[in-house]
């Protein structure tokens, strides 16, 4: 499938160069129509893209917290000396971290070969990001120097750098592949809304609900509500009628509602807003706690409506939308899950993790 993928995507494109591009995408494409990537000795290779021991640090050193996180949810283990190397479960913290570091990785290069098959950019290595990110840092200072505009600080991190250079690239690459690659015919768009209808294209018309709403003061007041919000949910789980307990809670107040869908069109925002959103989704009999940007809300579903459908001629962009979403969502799932990762085990193995 991947390498039928991508024959597709070299025959198609051999001759494509995206026009247009803007800004540092297009500064990248230029220099590289004198350069290759340097070869060096890799730490991984993904479909034979090299990645430098350093780029692998760069993602291994964003995902300690998480990592420790993770052991503290899981095993109630805090960070202590022998913490990397101690193995919980079937795997130590470090080879927990490293997994996850090669798979991010897997990801961003898979798309960066897609990029490059798609004729968007050639071949570049974290050794060119680095040039680019000198050469970026230079034309920031010398605009600002001369009074011209500069958002975000004048030099960069390279961190920064990395991270805004892919999410423009990827930009890019999404909607190129939005046009060049899923841009179906009315009649598999048709199709498309008949086969996902009851999946993405239906909405609750109207939800009668009844609440408690606490309002909280700060942090320190909402986390003593929430002890109350616990306790009434509960009687309201063992089959008391919110109605009644409601005067056990005085800072409680009852409301009782039905809540409607406003909206005639797929995406439009509901003008009640949040608490309308939620409450159109509970189903019937469910009990449910939200938390607002200054309430607490104990919400019961009393009686749910049947779910309607869209009309189709009213939400054609949508369905497009959600068409080329998740037909490109498919590729970049399939591009790295059959990805050609080569590791040198020697030096992966070497690598510690330094917190």
């Amino acid at each position: 499938m991947r390498f039928l993928m991508t024959s597709v995507i070299n025959n198609k494109f051999s001759n494509l160069r995206l026009s247009g591009v803007e800004g540092l995408i297009f500064m990248c494409l230029w220099v590289l129509q004198g350069c290759s990537p340097a070869q060096k000795e890799y730490f991984v290779e993904i479909d034979d893209l090299p990645v430098t021991e350093a780029e692998f640090r760069l993602y291994l050193d964003r995902n300690i917290a998480r990592t420790y996180n993770y052991y503290y949810q899981e095993w109630g283990v805090n960070a202590h000396t022998e913490f990397w190397e101690t193995k919980y479960g079937d795997k130590t913290p470090k080879e927990y971290i490293k997994a996850m570091a090669l798979a991010q990785l897997v990801e961003i290069k898979s798309r960066q070969r897609l990029a490059t098959q798609m004729g968007l950019i050639k071949e570049f290595t974290y050794d060119s990001l680095q040039h680019w990110w000198v050469q970026d840092n230079a034309s920031r200072k010398l605009k600002k120097a001369s009074g011209g505009i500069v958002y975000g600080p004048v030099e960069r991190k390279f961190e920064d750098f990395y991270d805004y250079f892919y999410a423009s690239l990827f930009n890019n690459l999404q909607e190129m592949a939005y046009e060049k690659l899923f841009t179906p015919s009315p009649a598999e768009i048709k199709a498309y809304y008949e086969l996902n209808k009851e999946k993405w294209f239906v909405y609750i018309p109207e939800v009668e609900a009844e609440y408690l709403e606490f309002e909280f003061d700060g942090s320190k007041d909402k986390k003593q509500l929430l002890s109350q919000v616990e306790s009434a949910e509960a009687a309201l789980t063992n089959g008391a009628d919110m109605r009644s307990i409601a005067a056990g809670y005085p800072r409680g107040q009852y409301r009782h509602q039905t809540f409607v869908k406003s909206d005639e069109v797929l995406g439009e925002e509901d003008v009640e807003g949040q608490l309308n959103a939620w409450a159109l989704g509970l189903d019937t009999n469910e009990i449910k706690t939200f938390i607002g940007r200054s309430t607490i809300y104990l919400m019961h579903g009393i009686e749910k409506a049947a779910p309607k459908a869209y009309p189709y001629d009213e939400i054609e962009r949508d369905v497009i939308w959600y068409y080329r979403k998740n037909h490109y969502q498919e590729l970049l799932d399939s591009l790295s899950a059959q990805a050609k990762v080569v590791i040198n085990q020697e030096s992966f193995d070497r690598m510690k993790v330094q917190p």
